[in-house]
């Protein structure tokens, strides 16, 4: 299910599936967060996924590729050579600023699906590690593993195991690289910052001269470069507020907030933030974007293990953070899925200068473009009071 020419000229369609599902799930994800801000990475929930839905039944296959955004034709196959040439293209040319890592922890007492791990290893470049669920050794085991792939950012991410649980396939996402440009640290200038409950003092960075500017109706946009290639894209609402932004952002909008940014004249106030997520329950958001995995009397994961048990996801699971300074910007997210079984589951015109003050709340996505698929957003945030 990996390669192949059909699966090659799919790819592009692929890719956008993954940034229509990555924009839907973090709107969902930012409901409910208030006046405290977040940061999620949807693509560390999007990598896991598609690999699972390799082992889902036929019965609810199309359904997984309805969740995924992919039901514009691309198939599990061009899912998984999208996902594959995306991991091989940022190991190739990211250097340590983007690491991406994809481990299956499988229980001692059931086999995996020698298809599965096959094809895991192969497309998803993932590990394969055998765990005592019944352990609590196994929660350090995966904290580990956390820790080991975001550099101690995030250093857990898992309290407990069910009991039943059969295996977890995790995703771990680090990056770190300074701007292209920094900011001048003695410009850094004390200001306020007008948060929905409030005001409050912030740190706000300053740069003025010709950047990546987009600008209409509903926001003002900047594209700052990192030294590596990678971008963090700002997007400031004008009258509406960055919940209501981020509802209306989709892959269609992102890409052509991308290909319609042009250096422009102007004058960027941009705060030090920091966001750090608590654990996030992915389950709820993904139910309700129809993912049919965590569904126990279908028990869809019939192609995970050997054993004739229904297998199904009972607990997804994500943590995320960011930091972002004069000096460029550090992020990482980790996901961890756990399924559990049940008995017997150009150059642009000079134009005007622009003056863009970051002082309410405002949208961040980190993306990195990857050949012949485009942009491709690795982290998306809110925030609301830095």
């Amino acid at each position: 299910m990996y390669g192949g020419a059909a699966a090659r000229s799919e790819s592009s369609g692929a890719a956008d599936a993954a940034n229509r599902f990555t924009f839907e799930l973090a709107a969902l994800i930012s409901k409910g967060t208030g006046s405290d801000g977040f940061v999620c990475s949807p693509v560390s929930a999007w990598l896991p996924l598609t690999a699972l839905a390799n082992a889902t039944d036929e019965s609810a296959l199309d359904e997984m590729l309805r969740a995924l955004r992919a039901d514009g034709g691309a198939s599990i196959e061009s899912l998984n050579y999208a996902a594959g040439r995306m991991q091989q293209y940022i190991a190739e040319n990211c250097g340590n600023s983007l690491r991406i890592a994809n481990a299956l922890f499988i229980d001692k007492k059931v086999t995996a699906r020698a298809d599965f791990l096959l094809l895991f290893e192969k497309a998803y470049s993932g590990n394969i590690l055998s765990i005592d669920f019944a352990s609590p050794d196994a929660v350090q085991t995966v904290n580990a593993w956390a820790s080991e792939h975001t550099r101690g950012l995030i250093p857990s991410i898992v309290q407990h195991f069910d009991k039943s649980t059969a295996a977890a396939i995790g995703n771990a996402i680090y990056f770190s690289s300074s701007w292209a440009n920094k900011f001048t640290a003695r410009r850094t200038v004390e200001d306020t910052f007008h948060a929905p409950d409030g005001e409050s003092r912030a740190m706000f960075m300053n740069r003025s001269g010709e950047m990546p500017y987009f600008e209409d109706e509903l926001m003002q946009a900047v594209s700052l470069p990192f030294s590596d290639g990678t971008h963090m894209l700002v997007l400031l609402p004008k009258e509406n507020s960055a919940e209501l932004l981020l509802s209306r952002m989709d892959d269609a909008y992102f890409g052509a907030i991308i290909k319609e940014t042009g250096r422009q004249l102007g004058e960027l106030f941009l705060p030090r933030f920091k966001v750090e997520s608590g654990t996030i329950d992915l389950a709820q958001p993904l139910i309700s974007m129809g993912v049919p995995l965590f569904d126990e009397s279908r028990a869809a994961l019939s192609g995970l293990i050997e054993e004739p048990l229904p297998v199904w996801l009972g607990q997804a699971v994500q943590k995320a953070y960011i930091d972002v300074d004069e000096n460029g910007a550090t992020a990482a997210s980790v996901t961890i899925m756990a399924a559990i079984t049940g008995a017997a589951i150009p150059k642009e015109p000079v134009k005007p200068p622009f003056n863009m003050r970051c002082d309410k709340p405002f949208l961040f996505v980190i993306y990195k473009e990857i050949p012949e698929d485009g942009p491709l957003a690795l982290f998306i945030g809110m925030v609301m009071k830095p």
